[in-house]
């Protein structure tokens, strides 16, 4: 048989759930399948486990030993029946914390506000940079930028000497 059977099915045939033919089609393929009979034995084999774990009954005095314990238990440290006061400190302090982080965050924008750098002007001054020296005549992308500038350079050197004379 080229397909074994699940956990499932294995688990009905060992419980009686399945058909008949169903029953003989499962039985059949254990006969032949190493793989399943494997399965099936494990699966036996807990299932008598469970059945043996749950006749075992609990010593006479161990449950009232637990019960004893149980109730001479100390109470918990922390109760808020013992500090009706903590109720409200607790969120209020969680509140006046938050308040004041975003106080501080607030007035650290406010300073750091006149340190901002001008992004508007920087722009503007960059492309005009950019359209004066760097790209008067040449596609960005396919630019020698160190080409265009020592010619730029050796033109107004030229330019300055001439003036010179």
């Amino acid at each position: 048989m080229d397909r074994h059977e699940t956990d499932d099915a294995l688990s009905a045939l060992l419980d009686g759930e399945l058909t008949q033919s169903e029953a003989a089609a499962a039985a059949g393929h254990l006969a032949v399948c190493e793989r399943c009979r494997g399965t099936f034995a494990g699966l036996r084999s807990a299932r008598q486990f469970v059945k043996l774990a749950a006749q075992r009954t609990m010593p006479a005095g161990l449950a009232a030993e637990l019960q004893r314990r149980v109730d001479a238990s100390p109470a918990p440290a922390f109760r808020f029946r013992a500090m009706p006061w903590a109720r409200l400190a607790v969120p209020a302090l969680t509140f006046a914390t938050a308040a004041f982080m975003g106080g501080l965050w607030v007035w650290e924008r406010k300073l750091n506000a006149s340190q901002e750098i001008p992004i508007e002007r920087l722009m503007a001054a960059h492309e005009r940079y950019r359209d004066e020296v760097l790209l008067a005549s040449a596609d960005p992308a396919q630019a020698d930028f160190t080409a265009t500038l020592a010619s730029e350079t050796q033109e107004d050197n030229k330019d300055t000497d001439s003036e010179d004379l």
